[in-house]
């Protein structure tokens, strides 16, 4: 066999068997899970369950963590309120129920619950992903964050429904709205 014929062959092997390695990778969870202060800790391997880049550097990471223990990273919180909504589609959850979500508070950098920032989508925030859906504790951030950046869609976690999340990850909402 040439050796053209040989790399074409090697490739072509390659390309059918890349969907099932890169979901496989991509929806296993994370190899350390969140700790018991709620600090994620993403590693080398940790793939988003959405997009399958890698977390471990994100400046942006967030997690959820699963009922038995199992953790996916996020490479930033856009990607995280996607699995939020939809575990079974996005974690391969089941049955599985998430305990609980975490981000990284915009401002202090402090490892906070999901649950408890306010949600600030189409500011003037950008990531490694566009713009950020970003999270910030407390009303004081978000009078801080709202002089600085605007903030034309504010939103708490328990609020989220799909048409929501279509508006805080599209373009920049029009007009100043909270929920």
């Amino acid at each position: 066999m040439s050796f053209a014929r040989c790399c074409c062959s090697l490739l072509a092997l390659i390309a059918t068997g890349c969907g099932n390695a890169d979901d496989a990778q991509r929806l296993r969870p994370a190899a350390r899970g969140l700790d018991a202060a709620g600090h994620m800790h993403p590693g080398p391997h940790d793939r988003c369950p959405v997009c399958a880049m890698p977390t471990a550097d994100s400046l942006e990471v967030a997690a959820i963590e699963l009922t038995d223990g199992a953790t996916h990273y996020f490479c930033g919180t856009s990607c995280m309120l996607r699995a939020w909504l939809e575990p079974k589609a996005h974690l391969a959850a089941g049955e599985r129920k998430v305990v609980r979500a975490r981000a990284i508070d915009y401002f202090t950098g402090e490892h906070v619950d999901a649950a408890e920032v306010w949600w600030v989508a189409g500011a003037d925030v950008t990531g490694a992903m566009g713009r950020m859906v970003v999270p910030l504790l407390g009303d004081a951030a978000l009078t801080k964050f709202r002089e600085r950046h605007g903030a034309p869609l504010v939103f708490r976690l328990r609020d989220l429904d799909a048409g929501l999340l279509q508006r805080a990850t599209s373009s920049a909402p029009t007009g100043d709205e909270q929920r």
